[in-house]
Protein backbone atom coordinates (compact mmCIF):
# COMPACT_ATOMS: atom_id res chain seq x y z
CA UNK A 1 0.00 0.00 0.00
CA UNK A 2 1.35 3.41 -0.96
CA UNK A 3 0.57 6.38 1.24
CA UNK A 4 1.70 9.78 -0.02
CA UNK A 5 1.49 12.52 2.56
CA UNK A 6 -0.70 15.37 1.39
CA UNK A 7 1.17 18.00 3.45
CA UNK A 8 3.57 19.89 1.19
CA UNK A 9 6.43 22.02 2.53
CA UNK A 10 7.75 25.12 0.74
CA UNK A 11 10.89 27.13 1.41
CA UNK A 12 12.59 30.01 -0.38
CA UNK A 13 16.39 29.89 -0.46
CA UNK A 14 18.16 32.53 1.60
CA UNK A 15 21.48 31.93 -0.17
CA UNK A 16 20.43 31.68 -3.83
CA UNK A 17 18.35 34.19 -5.77
CA UNK A 18 15.29 32.87 -7.64
CA UNK A 19 15.55 29.49 -5.89
CA UNK A 20 12.92 27.65 -3.89
CA UNK A 21 12.22 24.16 -2.58
CA UNK A 22 9.05 22.12 -2.41
CA UNK A 23 9.11 18.91 -0.43
CA UNK A 24 6.87 16.05 0.68
CA UNK A 25 7.30 13.03 2.95
CA UNK A 26 6.37 9.80 1.18
CA UNK A 27 5.47 6.64 3.10
CA UNK A 28 5.67 3.77 0.60
CA UNK A 29 4.45 1.12 3.04
CA UNK A 30 4.65 0.12 6.69
CA UNK A 31 8.37 -0.84 6.46
CA UNK A 32 10.49 2.05 7.82
CA UNK A 33 13.18 1.65 5.13
CA UNK A 34 10.61 2.49 2.46
CA UNK A 35 10.03 6.03 3.72
CA UNK A 36 11.31 8.81 1.46
CA UNK A 37 11.32 12.58 1.11
CA UNK A 38 10.99 14.15 -2.33
CA UNK A 39 12.37 17.67 -2.80
CA UNK A 40 11.87 19.64 -6.01
CA UNK A 41 14.46 22.39 -6.43
CA UNK A 42 13.35 25.24 -8.68
CA UNK A 43 16.07 27.68 -9.76
CA UNK A 44 15.28 30.30 -12.36
CA UNK A 45 13.07 28.27 -14.75
CA UNK A 46 14.73 24.89 -14.15
CA UNK A 47 13.53 22.14 -11.83
CA UNK A 48 15.37 19.18 -10.38
CA UNK A 49 13.90 16.40 -8.25
CA UNK A 50 15.89 15.00 -5.34
CA UNK A 51 14.86 11.79 -3.59
CA UNK A 52 16.02 11.14 -0.03
CA UNK A 53 15.80 7.82 1.80
CA UNK A 54 14.78 8.14 5.45
CA UNK A 55 17.37 6.13 7.43
CA UNK A 56 17.84 5.52 11.17
CA UNK A 57 20.15 8.05 12.85
CA UNK A 58 21.64 8.59 16.31
CA UNK A 59 19.09 11.02 17.73
CA UNK A 60 16.39 10.73 15.06
CA UNK A 61 16.04 9.50 11.47
CA UNK A 62 18.11 11.22 8.77
CA UNK A 63 17.53 12.08 5.12
CA UNK A 64 20.08 10.44 2.80
CA UNK A 65 20.22 11.53 -0.84
CA UNK A 66 19.54 8.60 -3.19
CA UNK A 67 19.92 10.01 -6.68
CA UNK A 68 23.21 11.39 -8.01
CA UNK A 69 22.73 14.99 -9.00
CA UNK A 70 24.57 17.77 -10.73
CA UNK A 71 23.82 20.57 -8.30
CA UNK A 72 25.99 23.24 -6.78
CA UNK A 73 27.26 21.68 -3.52
CA UNK A 74 25.86 24.56 -1.41
CA UNK A 75 22.48 24.25 -3.13
CA UNK A 76 22.48 20.49 -2.51
CA UNK A 77 23.41 21.07 1.15
CA UNK A 78 20.53 23.53 1.57
CA UNK A 79 18.12 21.07 -0.08
CA UNK A 80 19.35 18.30 2.23
CA UNK A 81 18.80 20.45 5.33
CA UNK A 82 15.30 21.20 4.06
CA UNK A 83 14.65 17.45 3.55
CA UNK A 84 15.93 16.76 7.07
CA UNK A 85 13.55 19.37 8.51
CA UNK A 86 10.67 17.51 6.83
CA UNK A 87 11.83 14.21 8.36
CA UNK A 88 12.04 15.85 11.80
CA UNK A 89 8.54 17.29 11.42
CA UNK A 90 7.08 13.89 10.59
CA UNK A 91 8.88 12.21 13.48
CA UNK A 92 7.42 14.56 16.09
CA UNK A 93 4.28 16.21 14.70
CA UNK A 94 2.94 17.19 18.12
CA UNK A 95 5.84 19.35 19.31
CA UNK A 96 7.51 20.34 16.03
CA UNK A 97 5.87 23.29 14.30
CA UNK A 98 6.01 24.55 10.74
CA UNK A 99 7.73 27.72 11.94
CA UNK A 100 10.78 25.64 12.87
CA UNK A 101 11.44 24.82 9.21
CA UNK A 102 13.55 27.99 9.06
CA UNK A 103 15.77 26.60 11.86
CA UNK A 104 17.33 23.36 10.71
CA UNK A 105 18.04 20.61 13.25
CA UNK A 106 21.72 20.33 14.27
Amino acid sequence: MTNVTTLTFNKTSKAFANTRYEGAYINRDSAFEQHQVKVVVTQENQQQELIYQVVPGNAFPAAKLLNVTVLDSQLQEEATKFAQSIVAFHQDKDSYTLSLLDSYPA
